[in-house]
């Protein structure tokens, strides 16, 4: 049904029975809406509102969480490190599988998939500790910061 008809019988059925009512008359429409008899004890809703709160959203944050944690240890104690062993001269290609995972930011960067470049120096990333992680390559849109995970050698 249209839902202004819809609108209409209601406001039609509450004139019928605010009228009934004024003239002392027992109503024998439709009922009116109930409220809800329900009591909560909003004390027991709220705590475990909060249990849920501090116990995590679901099992991927838990192990985000698990996983951030872990690397902060091994940053700090020194252990994980992660090193790209690209030399300057070396000649190197974008990979397929980077351009689509990248491929809003690399086109964006005049570069497509199998742009080949050679190397020129090689920088250590200290947001990630990872060294030899930028590599700046002469390519097809000149000097550009590369990322070292998006590269592979090129064979000849």
């Amino acid at each position: 049904m249209h839902r202004m008809i819809l609108k209409s019988a209601a406001q039609q059925i509450r004139a019928a029975r605010a009228e009934a009512e004024a003239s002392g008359e027992e109503w024998e429409g439709p009922e009116g809406r109930k409220s809800s008899q329900k009591e909560y004890d909003m004390d027991a809703l709220r705590e475990l509102r909060q249990k849920k709160r501090t116990a995590g959203d679901d099992f991927r944050t838990a192990r985000r969480k698990l996983a951030s944690n872990t690397r902060t240890e091994r940053k700090s104690e020194g252990r994980m490190k992660i090193e790209w062993s690209y030399e300057p001269g070396e000649l190197v290609k974008i990979k397929n599988s980077a351009f689509r995972r990248f491929k809003n930011h690399l086109e964006n960067m005049g570069l497509f998939a199998g742009a080949v470049g050679v190397i020129v120096e090689n920088e250590d990333d200290v947001w990630r500790s990872a060294a030899n992680k930028v590599i700046h390559v002469m390519g097809p849109a000149g000097l550009q910061a590369w990322d070292a995970s998006w590269v592979v050698i090129a064979d000849e």
